[in-house]
């Protein structure tokens, strides 16, 4: 299905993969950007639903990343990583100033 952007509502095509796919259906999910700019309930939903995915979550701004590592915990998920590394080469600007980038064979 294709559409247009200006007609996309993400409430209207489900929760990332929780109302797309079935259950654990993924090994693993990345997730780059994680907190966004007001939700950080995205991952811990749907790790919770998604017990038996890996979550690697990406969140470079400090703050932002510990407030979805301490909702994982108060949820008890074991199935979510979070790190306050980038995701691509090199290193990249932050509010707390540089920080180190992962790739995917740094990854796995």
């Amino acid at each position: 299905m294709i559409m247009q952007l200006t007609n996309f509502n993400h409430r209207d095509h489900g929760e990332y993969l929780n109302n797309k796919y079935p259950k654990d259906f993924f090994n693993f999910v990345l997730d780059i950007g994680s907190r966004g700019i007001n939700h950080t309930w995205h991952i811990p939903k749907m790790a919770q639903s998604n017990p038996n995915t890996k979550f690697i979550g990406f969140e470079v701004d400090i703050p932002y990343c510990d407030e979805i590592k301490e909702m994982c915990k108060n949820m008890s998920l074991t199935n979510v990583k979070m790190t306050t590394e980038g995701f691509g080469k090199g290193e990249i600007p932050t509010p707390q100033g540089q920080t180190k980038c992962l790739d995917l064979i740094e990854i796995f």
